[in-house]
């Protein structure tokens, strides 16, 4: 005769009262590794969460180090760098976050921003080419690269260098795009095993 183990009678508990529940969580680590994992509900609350509230928390920062404007010169010594900020979802299906240069610039003679966004285009260009390998624009990251990504990702204060799947570079229109679920579970996965290293280490070791 087969045992028959009764169930556990759990109260109900609205969606509305989830999404609360969860929109309040101070762990932004937890949330998405964990929590997301519980239930396909929970994973749908959890990535809109994420969509609506976390994701123009996100920086793409690319620096690029400094160069002469004047290159006959060498005078007029300028620093690069270029800082995307999510701009908005560019398909229906909401997969794919679109980043854009939003960055005020000082304002100069027109001459002077030409030539400045000229060799800034160039510059980012080739730190992106020496990463992918190439000057091949629909190049990824997956195919021969060399070198440390060219970007870090900034988000309440955690920053990596972590991956951005599926990303492109539109350098005219100042723009990277890439899938952005799968940035997250990139970024917070890396930052759970940073944390789990860090707690490891002081409980071994006795930190306080």
């Amino acid at each position: 005769m087969a045992l028959s183990i009764p169930r556990a009678s759990l109260p109900y508990v609205p969606p509305e009262l989830w999404k609360l529940i969860l929109r309040l969580h101070p762990d932004l680590v937890h949330l998405w590794c964990s929590c997301r994992q519980v239930s396909h509900g929970f994973r749908s609350i959890v990535d809109h969460i994420f969509q609506t509230e976390h994701l123009a928390k996100v920086a793409i920062e690319f620096e690029l180090g400094w160069n002469y404007l004047d290159q006959e010169e060498l005078t007029d010594k300028c620093i690069f760098g270029v800082r995307c900020t999510f701009d908005r979802l560019s398909d229906n299906d909401k997969e794919v976050a679109v980043f854009k240069d939003k960055e005020i610039k000082a304002k100069r003679d027109p001459d002077w921003e030409r030539r400045h966004e000229k060799m800034e285009r160039a510059m980012w260009k080739g730190k992106v080419n020496w990463y992918t390998g190439g000057n091949d624009p629909d190049a990824v990251a997956e195919g021969g690269r060399f070198d440390m990504p060219p970007w870090t990702v900034e988000m309440y204060g955690m920053v990596n260098d972590t991956e951005l799947p599926g990303w492109n570079i539109d350098y005219e229109a100042r723009e990277i795009s890439f899938r952005w679920k799968e940035m997250f579970q990139c970024f917070l996965r890396e930052r759970e095993y940073v944390d789990k290293k860090t707690w490891d280490f002081v409980s071994r070791y006795g930190f306080s």
